[in-house]
Formats: C-alpha cells, structure tokens, sequence
C-alpha cells in the first residue's frame, strides 16, 4: 500500500499552481476475518480498502475532498486530478481561515512493523482443532493498518502494523483439556504477533 501512497501524493504535488500548498492523508487496511459457531466456519472475508484525502491550500484558503481508491492507478489519478480541480475551483469563494497553520519544516518519519502473523489458514486451522468436539462460538480478524502522511513541501510520514483479534467462547460439556486447547491457539498466535502494534486478544471461557 505504501507504493500506491508514495505514486499517488507525487502525482498530486505535480498537479501544484504557484504558491498553493498540498496535504495529503492515507489510510488503508488489508485483513482477514472468520466467524464460527458449532466449531464450524459460518462465515469467511477478506477486506483491502483504501482512502486518500486531499488538502489543497492557497494563501489563507483551504479546502478538502476525500477519495476511496479503486486500486487502478490509472482511474485512481484521474479522480484526483478531477478532486483537486474542483478544490481549485472553490478556494475563491471560501473565506480566509486566520487560525490556518500547517508544517513549513519537514519532519519525516516512518515506521513499519515486519507481518508476522501466520497465515490465516494456518490460523483458521488451529482455531478449529483448539475447538473439536466443542461448540465453539467466536470471532478471528486479523491483518495491517497503514497510515501516511505527505505535504508538497516534502514530509512524508509511514506507519504500519499488523495485529490479530481472537474472541472464543466454547459452550458445551467441558473436558479436562478445552483450556489447554485454546490457550495453545492463543499461545501459537502470541508466538507469531510479536510487534509491538498488537492488538489485546480477549478470551472468554465458560
């Protein structure tokens, strides 16, 4: 995702007239989820969603618009040169903003978490052997958050993590070992999500 930031905010800076000044805001998510109920996956998805939001400012004007990303670079260029346009369009009739400040330095950073996180079926598959015999009855997501930040005046801010959310509740007759089940699922997907970017993995037992 950080590709499709760093393509698209350059294509924006070099859309610039003059003095105005361009802020752009990313953010993206790329997961996994599957919900089960009698031990049995009743639902599986996947989400890859993207939205990039655009600050165009001139002089003590500012307006912004917001895009969802398609993903096609080519389609995903036009409706931001079509956003910006029309930014440029408003900004006369806008009044002046006199509390409008925004960065004149640069100050870059980043910060991307490595993905270890196993692979969902991997996951999917623990999750199901932890919950055999059982009816168990829960919730499994997990994957990236992405963020970034860029100015025409040359910032740039990256940030990434990946994380996993477990909520299981097996009902049913008890057996001396269920604990130890599901607590080895939530010890193998502890052992695989070391950043430090996790999220807390709830377990309610009964």
């Amino acid at each position: 995702m950080r590709e499709v930031f760093e393509r698209l905010s350059d294509h924006l800076n070099s859309l610039l007239r003059g003095d105005e000044v361009l802020a752009c805001y990313f953010s993206g998510e790329d997961s996994d989820f599957v919900r089960f109920n009698q031990s049995a996956i009743r639902q599986a998805g996947s989400v890859r969603q993207m939205a990039l939001r655009a600050e165009l400012i001139s002089g003590k004007r500012h307006a912004q618009a917001g895009v969802t990303l398609s993903g096609d670079s080519e389609e995903d260029r036009r409706r931001l040169t079509r956003g910006v346009e029309r930014l440029r369009e408003v900004l006369p009739a806008l009044p002046e903003d006199p509390h409008l400040t925004y960065m004149a330095e640069v100050c870059s950073s980043e910060r991307s978490d490595e993905n270890q996180l196993p692979s969902s079926d991997e996951s999917v598959d623990a999750i199901l052997k932890a919950g055999r015999g059982k009816d168990l009855v829960g919730i499994y997501a997990a994957g990236g958050i992405h963020s970034g930040f860029a100015n025409s005046i040359g910032q740039r801010n990256w940030h990434s993590s990946f994380s996993f959310h477990l909520v299981s509740m097996p009902r049913g007759e008890s057996t001396p070992d269920s604990p130890t089940r599901l607590a080895s699922v939530t010890g193998i997907l502890l052992s695989a999500s070391i950043s430090t970017g996790l999220s807390t993995i709830r377990a309610t037992r009964r």
